[in-house]
């Protein structure tokens, strides 16, 4: 499908998809023919985000010769150092937060690029001062709105939260705050909420460390699951420690990150992360991969002590938006 249009584009990469080159754009004001890829686009996302480019949700791709594409990603090298990548955002290789505080962002039907959008010019005039709002990892959570995560390696990392944030924001003309909440704040729609969630290395798969797990991901789903309170919810930790031994002996691809709400609701928020929606889609589910490790009878067995200390369970399409991300303080 192709779109004759003068959008403005600005580059980020250039990459192959297949036997052509590519380069992914966002400011060219010309009318350009864009194709829409079909490609599964989530792994080279992340690739470009990482290589110091800032994508969007829906990335569209132009074909160029050889030489104007080596000459563009030349042009466009220029610009990366000012760009944050994942290990400066967030600390990767550091010890691992313990915590994290959850912003809850849900939106009224149909806004959330509208959303997305706000935050992108935001973010803008934080890049034009070289400075941060220290709002963290955002993740998008279906088409409902926005979860941002900030590490935090003590409870008491919060008391400072606000003399940063001030000290960051000085140099920003109030001016740009002001609109930049105003037009977010717009589009809320309840519940919105500030959590506290602390990390579960036990309940957790595949990773050492929680933030890292989400931005080597672009795809996945968060689980958010109310255990028994009463001991008979001990059986859920020891049903998991057998599942996750199965998962570990069949080299299971997907990684799970798992939070307890400790200030909030109190209930297991877990996310199945993929580095792809293709692998996420085409992975066996976890009970067909026990299955497989210790037979269909014994799964099934385990899989109901499991299910019998939850008492209530959802789950929704999680995205990891690092486009929308910023340094926490």
């Amino acid at each position: 499908m192709q779109d004759e249009r003068a959008d403005d584009v600005a580059i980020v990469a250039v990459g192959e998809l297949g036997d052509e080159q590519y380069l992914t754009m966002l400011t060219l004001r010309a009318p350009v023919a864009v194709t829409h890829s079909r490609e599964d686009i989530a792994s080279e996302r992340l690739a470009t985000w990482k290589a110091g480019g800032t994508v969007s949700m829906h990335p569209r791709h132009i074909r160029l010769p050889p030489t104007l594409a080596f000459l563009l990603l030349t042009l466009t090298s220029c610009a990366r150092s000012r760009i944050v990548s994942p290990s400066t955002t967030f600390g990767a290789g550091a010890k691992p937060a313990k915590y994290v505080a959850v912003h809850v962002d849900h939106l009224q039907a149909g806004k959330l690029q509208s959303f997305a959008d706000a935050r992108r010019v935001w973010l803008d005039v934080l890049s034009r001062h070289a400075t941060t709002d220290g709002r963290g990892l955002f993740l998008q959570t279906g088409d409902s709105g926005f979860l941002s995560l900030r590490p935090l390696a003590t409870i008491g990392d919060l008391d400072r939260q606000a003399s940063l944030s001030r000290a960051a924001l000085a140099s920003v003309d109030p001016l740009d705050l002001r609109k930049y909440d105003g037009a977010s704040d717009a589009l809320l729609a309840p519940p919105h909420r500030n959590e506290i969630w602390r990390y579960d290395e036990d309940l957790s798969f595949g990773t050492a460390d929680p933030i890292e797990a989400f931005t080597a991901a672009a795809w996945g789903k968060m689980t958010v699951e109310e255990i028994d309170p009463t001991p008979a919810g001990e059986a859920y930790d020891k049903a998991w420690k057998e599942i996750r031994e199965a998962l570990v002996a069949q080299s299971y691809p997907l990684v799970r990150v798992s939070y307890w709400s400790r200030y909030g609701s109190g209930d297991l928020v877990s996310f199945w992360l993929a580095k792809s929606q293709r692998q996420f889609l085409e992975t066996a589910s976890v009970e067909a991969t026990v299955a497989t490790a210790l037979g269909a009878e014994a799964a099934d067995a385990l899989f109901v002590r499991l299910k019998k200390t939850v008492l209530a369970s959802d789950s929704i399409d999680v995205i990891p938006r690092l486009d929308l991300s910023s340094k926490p303080l």
